[in-house]
């Protein structure tokens, strides 16, 4: 929804206390499903708007019939999409008609639009560009039972993850900010206050949904804590980021074309190296600007042809749990955590109880908590990985790049000078050899043709047997200036080319692609 946003930087210190989240108490009236007066028949809803602007959301009443429209007509009343600002403020502040027929139920008008869908928007969620205007509007739709049947087919958002994303928002989304966002929005200023109003009742309905405390922890401070923190770490690359932006922005139209792709490529390159150089320590991948511009590589890649760069590089984020660049799967990755650690403690928790251990004790076995337990969907579905881009160069007959990992024997610049040549160290085995071998006159086969097998006998050492573990290979220098030998490298190979995917020193990964780490602190 254009015009909407709020920079990341306007809502740094959102993150308010949460018994600040719900102070106002304005607009309750709006959803008590009042019936009273209204033009062309009766209308649902107090605290709603009245004006020619709903015209643009819903059918005239005049046009339904009482006696037939209360069921919806697709023909006589199409849906469209219309996810614009405007249009959404109107349909969830608007008031709705309706009219009674001869039996007494009711037929209400029938929207023209779609609303927004709160989980969609949730998932959508960029904290970089924040679009407050769409997660309120998805706040008012969970915490209105009018707005929420009228649109979903009678679809209730009762459970705490809707309740507590509504706080979620809540919380997350300053007063001012959000009006400020709404007087940018070509609406009547009634529809606005409205608006608010419905904003601030929805609040009031989460709060009294009366959430766990251990419900309170997953659904509003964790989201809460990760925004924080990935508010610091923007602060604190600033200019990266904004070199990012940049060439994110050259990069949508560089896809199209192998050459513009080609050239574009090593500014990617240089600024995450430049960003781990900075950043330091392994956890730089989980950071945002190492995921996008890893991802932003493989893409360009693809549009290059290079099936090898585009393996390794989606590889990096092809397998579940390894992507939480973005912000909804940095919250996930941390609400699974908290949820893997509260079914501990609630397994340690049950067992001492059911072996006579007393609460206190109890407690403290299992962390000083009873742990808690969540019901099934109980967390919105989201990928904590991204697609393996590559797939789209893989076609029949083509090999897919291996992945191996082997301690190095040797570097050393490759024929030609193009890159430089890894050879493995070799796999030593104890193994026995014979020597002294002599023949003794003792028979110990008979041929059917008479020829005669005579025992020999020799003596043994002990000797160390080497195979060769993967055949040499070549890598770009810029991903080796920094091996030695004995370092165990991970890398995705096609024939003798190969690119590394990390290399460690012992048990402590020292590079991530062609760029040196460190052990966090």
């Amino acid at each position: 929804m254009s015009g909407t946003t709020t920079s990341r930087t306007s809502l740094l210190g959102s993150t308010v206390v949460l018994l600040g989240i719900l102070g106002s108490t304005s607009g309750c009236a709006g959803f008590n499903g009042v019936l009273r007066p209204g033009g062309g028949g009766e209308t649902t809803g107090a605290g709603t708007y009245e004006g020619e602007a709903c015209r643009r959301v819903y059918y005239d009443l005049d046009d339904h019939d009482p006696e037939s429209d209360y069921n919806h007509n697709e023909k006589k009343f199409p849906i469209g999409e219309d996810t614009s600002p405007e249009a959404q403020l109107l349909l969830a502040t608007c008031a709705r008609h309706m009219k009674k027929g001869r039996l007494g139920h009711e037929t209400r008008q029938w929207n023209r639009i779609k609303p927004l869908d709160p989980e969609k928007v949730y998932l959508s969620l960029d904290d970089r560009d924040l679009d407050i205007v769409s997660a309120a509007l998805s706040a008012v739709i969970i915490g209105n039972d009018e707005v929420a049947a009228r649109f979903q087919h009678e679809r209730h958002y009762k459970d705490a993850r809707y309740q507590g994303l509504v706080l979620f928002y809540a919380s997350l989304i300053r007063r001012e900010d959000l009006s400020a966002a709404l007087a940018r929005i070509a609406v009547p200023a009634e529809v606005k206050t409205t608006f608010l109003a419905q904003f601030d009742g929805a609040a009031q309905r989460a709060r009294a949904a009366g959430l766990a405390p251990e419900e309170m922890t997953v659904y509003v401070k964790i989201p809460l804590d990760v925004h924080a923190s990935r508010s610091k770490h923007y602060e604190a690359y600033t200019e990266l980021y904004a070199e990012l932006d940049e060439l994110l922005a050259k990069s949508e139209k560089a896809r199209g074309n192998a050459e513009a792709a080609a050239a574009l490529a090593p500014s990617f390159v240089d600024l995450r190296s430049r960003f781990v150089a900075k950043c330091g320590t392994l956890d730089c991948r989980g950071r945002p600007l190492w995921a996008h511009t890893t991802r932003e590589l493989a893409l360009l890649a693809v549009a290059e042809g290079k099936r090898l760069d585009a393996h390794v590089e989606s590889h990096m984020h092809e397998r579940e749990g390894s992507y939480v660049g973005g912000f909804i799967q940095a919250i996930t990755a941390a609400q699974y955590a908290e949820l893997s650690r509260m079914r501990e403690a609630s397994a340690k928790y049950q067992k001492a109880k059911e072996n006579g251990i007393d609460e206190q004790t109890a407690r403290t076995l299992a962390g000083g908590t009873t742990g808690f337990r969540f019901k099934d969907r109980a967390f919105f579905h989201v990928d904590l990985r991204l697609p393996t881009y590559a797939k789209a160069l893989d076609g029949s007959g083509l090999g897919s790049p291996r992945a191996s990992a082997f301690p190095v024997g040797s570097v050393q610049p490759a024929a030609g000078g193009k890159g430089v040549k890894i050879t493995f160290e070799k796999d030593r085995h104890p193994s026995q050899e014979a020597y002294n071998c002599r023949t003794t006159n003792r028979i110990s086969r008979i041929h059917r043709d008479g020829r005669l097998d005579y025992e020999e006998v020799c003596n043994w050492r002990p000797v160390t047997v080497e195979s060769e573990r993967h055949k040499p290979v070549t890598v770009p220098a810029a991903e080796a200036k920094n091996l030695q030998r004995g370092d165990v490298v991970s890398f995705l190979a096609l024939g003798e080319e190969a690119r590394i995917v990390e290399v460690k020193r012992g048990d402590v990964v020292v590079q991530l692609r062609g760029d040196a780490v460190r052990e966090p602190n």
